[in-house]
């Protein structure tokens, strides 16, 4: 008997690799596996499973797009559990927004409305270390102003540390997907000197509020920082805003065993 509703629309079942992939990612997050550690064997898996091998390695190739798994290969190998990488976030997160058409701009909208609450929790929470790595931050975003791809570098662990020190780990994971689709380098932004002297003081003032532990004055400095930074794309680079956000490229095994 169909178990579809008469004259109603025909449900479509999801595919059994899919369903093997959303069980074998159930089965590791209720053992509680740790990256590095290896699931069973190609022929446990397929009897544990009650699949062939064709569906296996389609569930295990969704898994690893997916992040959560990487397929060793060689005698030795077999599929590692693995933490995704906030990279490879940003690379489904940045299909999904180029399917639906989402420009740089939107990218800032975003980022004026969420970035100054990160910053104010940052003056409240962050620890002496996170301290320590925004002041680091901070110090070689100066020693690089001469090397604009340097001085960018520092000017995103800048960034990155303050999400850090929000202490909201969702916080940190958004902002580091959003601002590999939103690298403004990539799609041809450069900053002159006089840009980045801005850069350095808005930084300035942002630092100088969180070590006060200063909330507001860590927003309202973010804010202006951010403002700025639209003010100067409308002026030199007025239509990358319009233009589409780009697609990041997805975390390789290679590039995985670099970082």
């Amino acid at each position: 008997m169909s178990s579809n509703p008469p004259n109603g629309p025909r449900l479509r079942r999801p595919k059994m690799s899919v369903l093997v992939a959303e069980a074998i990612g159930d089965e590791i997050f209720r053992r509680g596996l740790e990256p590095g550690e290896m699931l069973p064997n190609e022929a446990q898996m397929m009897e544990d499973f009650g699949v062939g091998r064709g569906t296996l390695r389609e569930a295990l190739r969704l898994l690893e797009a997916q992040g959560l798994v990487h397929v060793r290969t060689g005698p030795a190998g077999g599929p590692v559990v693995q933490r995704p990488e906030v990279d490879q976030v940003a690379h489904l997160l940045s299909i999904m927004l180029r399917g639906w058409g989402v420009s740089f701009e939107e990218i800032l909208d975003a980022r004026e409305i969420y970035e100054p609450s990160v910053a104010a929790m940052a003056a409240v929470s962050s620890t002496d270390e996170d301290l320590a790595h925004i002041q680091e931050a901070q110090d070689d975003l100066v020693r690089a102003f001469d090397d604009e791809d340097a001085f960018l570098a520092a000017n995103r662990d800048f960034h990155a540390a303050i999400a850090t020190g929000s202490g909201n780990r969702l916080l940190r994971a958004f902002w580091a997907a959003i601002s590999a689709i939103s690298d403004g380098h990539e799609t041809g932004i450069h900053y002159d000197a006089r840009a980045r002297k801005g850069i350095v003081e808005a930084h300035r003032r942002i630092h100088e509020s969180i070590i006060a532990r200063d909330a507001d004055g860590a927003r309202d400095a973010m804010s202006d920082h951010l403002r700025a930074q639209r003010k100067f794309l409308q002026r030199y680079y007025p239509a990358v805003l319009s233009r589409a956000v780009r697609v990041v490229p997805p975390v390789t095994g290679s590039s995985r065993g670099q970082r």
